[in-house]
C-alpha cells in the first residue's frame, strides 16, 4: 500500500513539473512593427497558447492605457483577437504609434506582448547628394546619392543626361548607400548625373552634378593622396551588413589598405566576412559583437600616406542568459525570480506581474539590475511575472508562474486494514517547511489569479485517474504542500517538532541592522537543524524570514530601514519540521542624520579631447533644500578632485585626452552631505599624439638594406595607435620618402637602397586623429659589400644597464665594425661571476630584461656578439640591485574607523566599523566591498590570516575557537584603489565545555596492591577554558550504558589517579572526560586494562583481619556493657522529680520484665548493599516519626557522629525488636534509639541545628511486611543526612553504583568534589510508606558492630521468644515511654498505612510537653536498663556462638 502511494506521488509530481513547464500562459504569435501606406489597413496579430484554458485578449497602448473599441469606426478586435484597423491616415495620429495584447485566464494569470509600432510611410529627404567632380582620366570618379535609413526599402536609380544610366559593372558600381562610384574614369563618363529614390508608391529627385575630365595638357606631377569619399560612422545590428566607403586619387595612385584599431584587415581567406567592393570599399557581412571598433583607410603613395577614420558600432538585441522559471514558494519566505538578459547596449529590465508594471520598494526589489527579489510572500503575490529587456537593437520578455503554498489538510480516508487500531482523538498539528501565518490557517485569500482548488490522493486511489484529473485545463496545477499529521507519535516526544526558542534579545541595534540572540528551546526532541527568524515592520503585512547557518543562536538581520519599529521572532526546525514561535520582540532601529539621498540619473559624456559633461537629477530624499552638489572624479590612481555647483549638470574642462575620469556627485544640505550616487566612467576624446616613439635604432642589414627598430611613445599617445610613419632620405636631399607601418609593428626594413650612401630617417606614430612629433633625424649607411662571416665579430657596443630591486634591464648597440656578420648574442649573468646563467638572444635584439635577481646584490654581466666562426670578444658591466620597495598606489583611501568586534557566543564575533569616506547616514551606494582580516592574537612573524569580504558596514565571522583572543582589521577596497588596513581590535571569544577528551590515558597497577590501579593522562587539546576536574568512568562490561558505569570526580587539572576497591584478575574499561566552568567535553576511547591475580597470602590476611575484628569487637562490647552496669548500680536517686518523665496510670503494671532483645542474626550477612530502584538512592527499612528526641543535648550528639563519621565508614546494623501486645496486623509499638559511640546512625542528625529537632522520615520496605514476626527495625538512610551536619553516606560500594541522569549531576551536598563519591545534592529528606519489592535486600551491616539500646517497652506489651514465632508483620516503629500521657490509642494496620503514605509535617510542642519529656532517672528507669542490658547480653553470647558469612 504504501508502495502504491509512493508511485502516485511520483506520478504526480513529474505530470505537475512537465505541466507547468510545457503549458504555461506564453504567447505563440506576438504583434509586429508594420509600415503602412497611406489610407492602407493594417492588422496585429497575438495568438496565446490555450493549454490552461482560452485566454482573453485585451489591446492597449504603449503607455498602458486600454482601448475601448466602442464608437471607435477605424479599429476593431477579430474574432481570434487580432487588432485591425481599417485605413490609416496621417489626419488621425491615434491610429499610429506603440500597440500590445493582454492575455490573460482567470485563476492564471495575465502576460504582455511586446509593443508593436505602426508607421505611415514616407519618402525620407537627401543627406548628401552628388556634386560637381573633375577627375584625371584613369582616377576614380564618386557621385554620392544617400537618404536616411528607412524601415521601408528603397530603389535607388541613377540617371545621365536625364536618361536611365547603363552601368559597366566592370568600371561602375552602385553602392549600399546609393552612391555611383566609376573606376578608370574616361572621356565617355563625362555627363549630367542625378539619382531616383523611389519605393511605397513615391519617388524623389535628387539635384544634377557634372562629371568631367582634366586633360593631359596639364601636368599633372606627383601628388599626394586625395580622399573622394571617406567612411563614415556606423551603428549596425548584430547579424546585418555593412559597408564601409572609401575612395582615393593621387599622383601616382594610391594603394589602399583597411586598418582595424591599427592592426591590417586580412581579406585574403575566402571565408572572411570581409571583402573589397568597388574600387576600395570594405563589406563587413553577418556583422559580429567583435567588429565593433574604429576602421581606418589608409591611402598612400610615393609622396605621403594620409589616414580616413570611422567607427563602427555593433548593437547587440537582448537575449536571455538566463530565463525566470516557475516557482513554488510558501508565505513569508523571500523569494528571488532570477532573469539574466545580455545585449549591447545594456538592456533596460522591467518587471510585471500580470500585465501591470512593478514599481520598486522595500518588498520589491530589482537585485544585480535584473532579478526581482521579493520579500515577504503574500497569497495576493501569486501569478504570473514577466521580465521584459529593452535596448534599441530589440526587445525580449519571458514569464514565469509563482504559486505560494497554502496550509490545507490532505483528505484522509478511514484504512481499510481493520487490524489497525483506531487513532485517539487527539490535538493534531500540521507541519509545513515555513512557519504560516495564522491567517492562513483560517482560510484563503483569493484574486482574481489566486487558485483554490484542491485535490485529496488515498492508497485506493488509481494513478490513472489522478492523471486523469489533473490532465483537465480547468484544474490549476498547484502542487500541495507535504504536511505532517503529528498524531500516531504525540507519544514520543522525540518525535515532536521543537519548542519555542527562548530569551529572544537584540545584541547589537544599528541604522539599517540589528544583531539577534537566543537560547535554545527547552524541548529540542531531536538535532535542531536551522533556526528561522522571521521579521517585519509594524503595521505591514508582509514578513521576511532569514535563516541562520546550520543551528546558531545567533544572527543578522540586514536590510532595515532607520527609525523603524520591526517586530521579530525566531522558529526552530529540527528533522520533523518547524517547531513553536518564540515571543514577539520589538525593535527600533536607530535614527541617522537627516541628510540628502543619492542624486539620480547621472550621466556623462565627452564633449571634446578635454572635456566631459555631466548631467543628473536631484535627489528622491532630501530632507531639506538641496545647497549645492559635490562633483568627485579620480583620473586613474591619482587623487580625486571635488567640484561644486549649484545645479544639476557640470562641464570638467582641462582634462587629459582619450583617458579614463571615474565620477560621482552628492548633494548637500544643512545638515551635510549625503549619499553619494554610483560610480560612472567617463573616457575623452582622442586627440594626435604628443610624442614620438622612443628607443629608435638603426641597422644596416646590407649593402641595400637599413632595419629600424622602435618603441610606442611611453606617454601622450592620446588614443590607440593606428601606425607609424616613417620617411627617409639620401643625406644632403630635401625630398622625403614616407613609408607608413600597421600600428602593431615595432620594426621595418628598407629595401633597394643604393650602396655607399648615407640616409637619414625620421619616425612618428599615428592615430585617427593625425600623426605626432617626428623623433630626431638619425644617420645611417648601408654596408658596402655584404657582411663578412670568415672571423668572429667584435664586442657589443654602447652596453647600458638599468637595475631594480629584482632585475636589471639590459642594452645595447652592435659592434663597431658591422663589416663583420652577428648572427646573434649570447648574455650571461652571475653574482661575482658573469656566466652563471646565459641567454641566448636574435642578432636583431638590442635589449633583455634579466628577472628573479636578490636585491642589494652585485651582479656581473657579459655579452658576447657570435656568428658561424664562434662568439666574440664579450663586453663587461657591473651593477647591484637596488632595494626593495613596497608600491603604493599614489592616492590610497582612507581606511575605516571605530572598528569594534561584539562577543556573540563561543564561536561568533560581530564585526563592525564606520566607513569615513560616506555620508553620515553611512549608506553605501556604489560599488566599493570592505576585507575584513582576522586571526588569532599571537606573535607569530607569519600569522595565518584569514578574510572575508562584506558589501555592508558590517559582517558576522563565524567558526571561531571559544576562549581564544582574536585580533580583527579592515581596509577599504574602491575599483582598483584601496586603503590601507585599519587599527587592530582585539576581543576574546567565550569559554566553551572541552571540545576533545583528555589524550594518552594509560593504567597501570600498583605494585602489592592487586585491587588498585594507577590513572595517567594529558589534558584535552582544545580545552576551552581553564580545566576544573576530570570524570572517570570504569567498568567491567564495556556494553553498558555511561550511567551504568561506576565513576570517580577529580578535583582541580590533576593528571593521575589511584583507583583502588577493584577485584583481581578482572578485565577493567576505563575512559574519561574533562570539566570546566561551562560543562563536561567528550569521553575518551575507552582503555582496557586486567588487574593482577591476588596471591594466597592475602586471603589469610583478609581472614585473620576478620577474626581480630571480631574479638574486638566482643570484648569492647563487653567491656562498655560492665562498665555502664557498674555505674548505674552506684547511682543513686536524689529526689522524686526524677520520675516525673514517667507518670503512671492506673493500668500500668509496677513489674516491668525486661524485653527478650532477639537480633536476628541469620539475616546479618556481610552482602554489598545494592542500589535502590528508586531515583538511584538506597532505600531503608525504616520509618522515621517527628517527635521531640529523648535527650536534649544536640551538640553532644552531633559532635559525636561527626567523630564517628571521621573515624570511619560504619554500616549501620538493623535492630528488630518483637512487640507482640497487638494483633499481628496491628503494629504499634515505636522505639527510638539511644546514640552510642560505637554506631553511627544518620536518623539522628537533624537535631544538630539550633531549630526544633526533627527526625527524617525513612521509607519502608516490603521485607517489613512479610516476615513472621514484628520487629522494631532502626536502618539510617543516605538522605537522613541533614545539610547542617554535610555528612554524607558511608556506603562506599554502593555510592560507586549509583546511576546519574544526564545534565543533572552534582557533587556532594555543597557541590564539592568527594573522593570516591558522587551524587546528588538535591535528594528528598521526608519520604514516607515507600513499599518495595517483597525480595529487596536491605543495607547490611557488620554482625559485630556495636548499636543503640532502644527504650523497654511498655509493660503491657512484653517480649519473650516464644511470642517471636508468631506471624506478625515486620513493622518500622518507635517505643514509646511507660505511662506517658501522649501516647496513642492501638490504630489499625489500615490507618498506619494512610499514615505512612500521608507527608509527615513536623509536630510543634508546648513548653510543658517538652518538660514532661525530659529524661528520668528513677529506680524504675535504672531496672529497666538492667533488664535491656541482661537481654543484651544474652543475644551477644549466641551471635559470638554463630557462624559469620564474610
Amino acid at each position: 500500500m504504501e508502495l502504491r502511494v509512493a508511485l502516485i506521488s511520483l506520478a504526480l509530481l513529474t505530470f505537475v513539473g512537465q505541466a507547468i513547464g510545457r503549458h504555461g500562459l506564453q504567447l505563440l504569435v506576438e504583434p509586429q512593427d508594420v509600415v503602412v501606406e497611406q489610407g492602407a489597413e493594417a492588422r496585429l496579430d497575438c495568438v496565446p497558447n490555450q493549454s490552461l484554458g482560452t485566454p482573453t485578449i485585451q489591446w492597449r497602448t504603449d503607455d498602458g492605457q486600454p482601448i475601448s473599441f466602442i464608437g471607435d469606426s477605424y479599429r476593431s478586435q477579430l474574432e481570434n483577437g487580432s487588432l485591425y484597423i481599417s485605413s490609416v491616415y496621417a489626419g488621425n495620429p491615434e491610429l499610429t504609434g506603440g500597440y500590445q495584447c493582454l492575455a490573460s485566464i482567470d485563476e492564471v494569470g495575465a502576460i504582455v506582448s511586446r509593443i508593436a509600432t505602426i508607421r505611415l510611410a514616407s519618402l525620407p529627404g537627401f543627406e548628401r547628394e552628388p556634386q560637381d567632380t573633375m577627375v584625371y582620366p584613369g582616377q576614380v570618379a564618386y557621385l554620392s546619392c544617400v537618404l536616411p535609413l528607412s524601415a521601408s526599402p528603397l530603389k535607388i536609380q541613377w540617371l545621365k543626361d536625364e536618361h536611365p544610366f547603363s552601368l559597366d559593372e566592370s568600371r561602375m558600381t552602385i553602392l549600399p548607400s546609393g552612391a555611383l562610384e566609376i573606376d578608370h574614369a574616361q572621356p565617355q563618363d563625362v555627363g549630367s548625373y542625378r539619382c531616383n529614390a523611389s519605393g511605397i508608391g513615391q519617388h524623389r529627385l535628387s539635384n544634377k552634378a557634372q562629371l568631367n575630365l582634366l586633360t593631359s595638357d596639364i601636368d599633372q606631377g606627383l601628388t599626394a593622396p586625395v580622399f573622394v569619399a571617406k567612411p563614415s560612422e556606423h551603428v549596425a545590428i548584430e547579424g546585418t551588413t555593412i559597408t564601409l566607403e572609401c575612395a582615393a586619387n593621387g599622383n601616382p595612385k594610391p594603394t589602399i589598405l583597411w586598418l582595424k584599431d591599427g592592426i591590417a584587415v586580412d581579406l585574403a581567406p575566402l571565408d572572411s566576412r570581409y571583402r573589397k567592393v568597388a574600387a576600395s570599399s570594405l563589406m563587413i557581412t553577418d556583422i559580429k559583437e567583435i567588429d565593433h571598433g574604429s576602421y581606418q583607410c589608409r591611402a598612400e603613395n610615393v609622396v605621403d600616406a594620409l589616414d580616413a577614420v570611422a567607427d563602427v558600432t555593433v548593437q547587440v538585441p537582448p537575449r536571455f542568459i538566463k530565463k525566470p522559471e516557475d516557482r513554488i514558494a510558501n508565505e513569508d519566505q523571500d523569494l528571488e525570480l532570477e532573469c539574466e538578459i545580455y545585449g549591447k547596449p545594456e538592456p533596460k529590465v522591467t518587471w510585471l506581474k500580470n500585465g501591470e508594471k512593478i514599481t520598486p520598494s522595500a518588498y520589491w526589489q530589482l537585485v544585480n539590475g535584473y532579478n526581482l527579489r521579493i520579500n515577504g510572500l503574500l497569497q495576493l503575490d501569486a501569478g504570473i511575472f514577466q521580465c521584459i529587456g529593452v535596448n534599441p537593437a530589440g526587445s525580449v520578455q519571458a514569464s514565469a508562474r509563482l504559486f505560494i503554498n497554502q496550509p490545507r489538510k490532505v483528505e484522509k480516508r478511514k484504512p481499510s486494514n481493520p487490524k489497525h487500531p483506531p487513532k485517539k482523538n487527539l490535538h493534531r498539528q500540521l507541519y509545513n517547511n515555513t512557519w504560516q501565518h495564522p491567517d492562513t490557517l483560517l482560510g484563503e485569500t483569493l484574486s482574481a489569479y489566486t487558485p483554490n482548488s484542491e485535490i485529496s490522493i488515498s492508497p485506493s486511489d488509481d494513478p490513472a485517474d489522478i492523471l486523469g484529473i489533473i490532465s483537465n485545463p480547468k484544474f490549476p496545477l498547484i502542487p500541495e504542500p507535504n504536511f505532517i499529521d503529528e498524531t500516531d507519535t504525540l507519544d514520543l516526544i522525540e518525535g515532536s517538532a521543537p519548542s519555542a526558542p527562548r530569551d529572544l534579545n537584540a545584541v547589537l541595534i544599528s541604522t539599517r541592522f540589528v544583531t539577534l540572540r537566543w537560547r535554545e528551546p527547552e524541548n529540542i526532541n531531536g538535532d535542531i537543524q536551522t533556526y528561522h527568524v522571521y521579521y517585519k515592520q509594524e503595521g505591514s503585512p508582509r514578513e521576511r524570514v532569514v535563516n541562520t547557518s546550520q543551528n546558531r543562536l545567533e544572527g543578522v538581520i540586514q536590510g532595515l530601514q532607520p527609525s523603524t519599529k520591526y517586530q521579530f521572532r525566531v522558529v526552530a526546525r529540527n528533522e520533523r519540521g518547524v517547531g513553536a514561535s518564540s515571543a514577539i520582540l520589538h525593535v527600533t532601529t536607530q535614527s541617522e542624520a537627516d541628510v540628502p539621498g543619492p542624486p539620480l540619473n547621472l550621466l556623462g559624456q565627452a564633449i571634446s579631447s578635454n572635456s566631459i559633461d555631466l548631467t543628473w537629477e536631484e535627489p528622491y530624499v532630501t530632507n531639506g533644500r538641496v545647497i549645492k552638489y559635490l562633483i568627485t572624479y579620480i583620473e586613474g590612481e591619482s587623487e580625486g578632485k571635488t567640484n561644486e555647483t549649484v545645479e544639476t549638470r557640470y562641464r570638467l574642462l582641462n582634462l587629459t585626452p582619450f583617458t579614463e575620469y571615474n565620477f560621482w556627485v552628492q548633494a548637500v544640505n544643512e545638515n551635510g552631505p549625503g549619499a553619494s550616487t554610483n560610480e560612472i566612467t567617463v573616457r575623452t576624446l582622442s586627440a594626435p599624439p604628443t610624442q614620438s616613439p622612443y628607443n629608435v635604432t638603426l641597422e644596416a642589414a646590407n649593402s641595400t638594406s637599413i632595419i629600424i627598430r622602435w618603441e610606442p611613445p611611453l606617454e601622450g599617445k592620446n588614443g590607440v595607435i593606428t601606425g607609424y610613419q616613417i620617411r627617409y632620405r639620401q643625406k644632403g636631399r630635401k625630398h622625403w620618402t614616407p613609408t607608413t607601418t600597421q600600428g602593431n609593428q615595432k620594426m621595418y626594413q628598407l629595401n633597394g637602397l643604393e650602396k655607399h650612401v648615407i640616409y637619414q630617417l625620421k619616425i612618428c606614430a599615428l592615430n585617427v586623429n593625425g600623426t605626432g612629433p617626428w623623433s630626431d633625424v638619425m644617420d645611417i649607411e648601408p654596408y658596402e659589400r655584404d657582411l663578412d662571416e670568415s672571423k668572429v665579430p667584435n664586442s657589443p657596443t654602447n652596453l647600458k644597464t638599468k637595475p631594480m630591486s629584482d632585475s636589471i634591464f639590459v642594452s645595447w648597440s652592435p659592434p663597431k665594425d658591422q663589416n663583420i656578420k652577428v648572427r646573434g648574442y649570447t648574455l650571461g649573468w652571475g653574482k661575482g661571476f658573469p656566466d652563471n646563467y646565459t641567454k641566448k638572444l636574435d642578432s636583431k635584439q638590442r635589449y633583455f630584461t634579466i628577472e628573479s635577481l636578490e636585491p642589494l646584490a652585485e651582479y656581473v654581466i657579459a655579452l658576447r656578439a657570435t656568428n658561424a666562426v664562434g662568439e666574440g670578444t664579450p663586453s663587461y658591466a657591473n651593477v647591484q640591485t637596488t632595494a626593495r620597495s613596497v608600491t603604493e598606489s599614489v592616492a590610497p583611501l582612507i581606511p575605516p574607523v571605530g572598528l569594534k568586534a561584539v562577543v556573540l557566543s563561543a564561536s561568533t564575533m560581530m564585526v563592525y566599523w564606520t566607513d569615513s569616506t560616506l555620508s553620515k547616514s553611512q549608506y553605501v551606494t556604489d560599488k566599493r566591498y570592505y576585507v575584513v582580516r582576522y586571526t588569532s592574537h599571537h606573535h607569530s612573524s607569519n600569522p595565518r590570516y584569514k578574510y572575508y569580504n562584506s558589501t555592508d558596514l558590517n559582517c558576522m565571522i563565524v567558526d571561531l575557537k571559544p576562549n581564544t583572543q582574536y585580533e580583527f582589521t579592515v581596509k577599504l577596497v574602491k575599483g582598483k584603489r584601496e586603503s590601507p588596513w585599519s587599527m587592530v581590535e582585539l576581543n576574546t571569544t567565550q569559554e566553551a565545555a572541552p571540545s576533545s577528551p583528555p589524550r594518552d590515558l594509560t593504567v597501570q597497577s600498583v605494585e602489592d596492591h592487586a585491587t588498585a590501579v594507577m590513572l595517567h593522562w594529558l589534558p584535552p587539546k582544545q580545552p576551552n577554558a581553564p580545566i576544573t576536574g576530570y570524570i572517570i568512568s570504569y567498568t567491567t562490561d564495556n556494553t553498558k550504558w555511561d550511567r551504568d558505569w561506576r565513576v570517580e570526580a577529580i578535583i582541580g587539572d590533576q593528571s593521575e589517579i589511584m583507583i583502588k576497591t577493584l577485584q583481581p584478575s578482572t578485565t577493567y574499561y576505563f575512559k574519561i572526560k574533562a570539566r570546566n566552568a561551562r560543562g563536561y567535553g567528550p569521553f575518551s576511547s575507552s582503555v582496557a586494562f586486567k588487574t593482577p591475580e591476588s596471591t594466597p597470602t592475602d586471603g589469610r590476611l583478609s581472614s585473620l583481619m576478620i577474626c581480630i575484628i571480631v574479638g574486638l569487637s566482643v570484648v569492647v562490647i563487653t567491656g562498655v556493657a560492665v562498665i555502664v552496669v557498674v555505674m548505674c548500680c552506684r547511682r543513686r536517686p536524689e529526689s522524686p522529680d526524677h520520675k516525673k518523665g514517667y507518670t503512671k496510670d492506673s493500668n500500668q503494671k509496677t513489674n516491668i520484665k525486661p524485653p527478650d532483645l532477639w537480633i536476628h542474626h541469620d539475616q546479618m550477612e556481610l552482602k554489598a548493599p545494592e542500589k535502590s530502584s528508586i531515583n538511584g538512592e538506597a532505600c531503608s527499612s525504616g520509618v522515621g516519626s517527628n517527635t521531640l528526641p529523648r535527650s536534649g543535648n544536640n551538640d553532644e550528639k552531633c559532635s559525636t557522629l561527626t567523630r564517628q563519621h571521621n573515624r570511619g565508614s560504619h554500616k549501620p546494623k538493623l535492630i528488630t525488636l518483637p512487640v507482640d501486645t497487638l494483633s499481628p496486623h496491628q503494629p504499634i509499638a515505636t522505639a527510638t534509639p539511644i546514640v552510642n559511640s560505637s554506631i553511627s546512625q544518620p536518623a539522628i542528625h537533624n537535631s544538630c541545628a539550633d531549630v526544633p529537632s526533627v527526625r527524617p522520615n525513612y521509607p519502608r520496605t516490603a521485607a517489613q511486611y512479610s516476615l513472621s514476626r514484628a520487629h522494631v527495625t532502626l536502618e539510617p538512610t543516605p538522605e537522613s543526612s541533614p545539610d547542617s551536619c554535610s555528612m554524607p553516606s558511608t556506603y562506599e560500594p554502593l555510592q560507586t553504583q549509583i546511576p546519574y541522569p544526564p545534565g543533572n549531576q552534582h557533587y556532594g551536598a555543597n557541590s564539592q568534589y568527594t573522593s570516591g563519591v558522587y551524587g546528588s545534592s538535591s535528594q528528598p529528606n521526608s519520604t514516607v510508606g515507600v513499599i518495595e519489592n517483597v525480595n529487596a535486600k536491605r543495607l547490611q551491616g557488620h554482625p559485630l558492630k556495636s548499636f543503640s539500646v532502644p527504650a523497654p517497652p511498655p509493660q503491657s506489651a512484653p517480649s519473650t521468644p516464644a511470642q517471636q514465632k508468631h506471624g506478625v508483620s515486620q513493622v518500622t516503629v518507635r517505643p514509646t515511654i511507660s505511662g506517658s500521657p501522649y501516647k496513642k490509642p492501638p490504630i489499625t494496620t489500615t490507618q498506619i498505612t494512610k499514615n505512612r503514605l500521608a507527608t509527615v509535617v513536623n509536630p510543634t510542642h508546648t513548653a510543658e510537653e517538652v518538660e514532661r519529656l525530659k529524661p528520668s532517672y528513677s529506680t524504675e528507669e535504672l531496672n529497666q536498663e538492667m533488664a535491656n542490658l541482661e537481654g543484651l547480653m544474652k543475644d551477644l553470647n549466641a551471635i559470638t556462638a554463630s557462624e559469620f558469612e564474610c
